[in-house]
């Protein structure tokens, strides 16, 4: 069975029951903590299982950036990493903080998501009702990374979101909002300007919440830019959904229009660089990417236990699309990850 669009919910929640699909608007309310478990545990204690983040990658011909404020609860991070693909230089900002250090909002229609602490300010205002979302940044220097400020606005400007809803059993799930926008504006890292305009700056949605079980892990990658004159956008993944096939969320933009892919597998082979390969039963998906440079957050802390690697590097291959043609990866950039979370 293959994935369609599917008329939008307000709630992703009614009546206790989570509604599965893939929608192209944003929901109103991703109020997870509604659904009822088996067996049944107080909303209060959902709560606390629901991990939530909102993440953002910036792509221009020569910066890739990934901003984010991940709460799982017992470790919650605040995240910006820039990497000029030219001069292989890389800048890291990232600090654990309490859970309630920032809010991950239930829904990004209207919504703001702000950590502030230290001098640093991370800031997401959510304005999908209107096309749009902004990312602010103020981050101090420190030792050889420079200080960080400035404003990006990525617009909906063609195009659908990506909204995808799946189970992982017993009454839980997640829901991701995916989506391809344009950024536009200016960052100062130190002295130097980074610019994102039309048409090779590209920004990606990354909105998702979900009560995953004890152990989580997933594989991803994600990638864009302009390839023949095509603006093309990439997010594959492998995750804990006990039904890939009806409920992933794998979809490939070329020029404003969403492909959804079919459940995809990934291998690695070690080496110089090292090589991941993501692949479907189909042949529709035949992605390769190859590290450039490595990233590594591991944490250790009595009931938490965390691996996470999340390099950055250049894609090739090519991907399907519905009408039977198929579009290249061949030099685009972006990043991957390799996930472990017992928490």
């Amino acid at each position: 069975m293959s994935r369609a669009f599917e008329p939008t919910p307000a709630r992703i929640v009614e009546q206790g029951v989570q509604q599965l699909g893939t929608f192209a608007e944003a929901l109103d309310d991703v109020n997870l903590v509604d659904a009822m478990w088996t067996p049944p545990l107080p909303k209060r204690l959902r709560g606390l299982r629901l991990k939530e983040w909102q993440a953002v990658q910036l792509i221009n011909d020569r910066w890739f950036a990934i901003i984010a404020l991940f709460d799982a609860k017992l470790v919650s991070l605040v995240q910006a990493k820039f990497y000029d693909r030219v001069a292989r230089r890389k800048f890291v900002f990232e600090k654990k903080v309490l859970s309630g250090a920032f809010e991950n909002t239930r829904q990004v229609r209207h919504s703001e998501s702000v950590y502030r602490g230290g001098g640093t300010t991370v800031a997401f205002t959510n304005r999908l009702d209107a096309g749009y979302f902004d990312i602010d940044l103020d981050i101090p220097a420190k030792d050889a990374r420079p200080a960080v400020r400035g404003q990006v606005r990525a617009v909906l400007d063609e195009g659908a979101l990506h909204v995808a809803s799946w189970p992982f059993g017993r009454g839980r799930g997640a829901v991701s909002h995916k989506g391809m926008f344009t950024a536009t504006g200016e960052l100062w890292l130190g002295e130097e300007l980074v610019s994102f305009t039309a048409p090779t700056g590209v920004a990606f949605l990354d909105h998702h919440k979900g009560t995953y079980p004890y152990v989580m892990c997933w594989d991803w990658v994600t990638t864009g830019g302009v390839v023949d004159g095509r603006r093309i956008g990439l997010n594959l993944t492998r995750n804990d959904s006990t039904d890939p096939v009806r409920y992933n969320e794998n979809v490939l933009w070329c020029d404003g229009t969403p492909h959804l892919l079919p459940p995809v597998t990934f291998s690695r082979v070690e080496g110089s660089p090292e090589r991941w390969t993501v692949a479907d039963s189909e042949g529709r998906v035949e992605v390769g990417f190859e590290v450039d440079v490595d990233g590594r957050v591991d944490v250790n802390a009595l009931v938490v236990r965390s691996r996470y690697r999340g390099p950055f590097g250049r894609f090739s291959g090519s991907v399907g699309l519905d009408d039977g043609s198929r579009v290249s990866l061949d030099g685009l950039f972006g990043m991957a990850e390799d996930f472990y979370l017992r928490c």
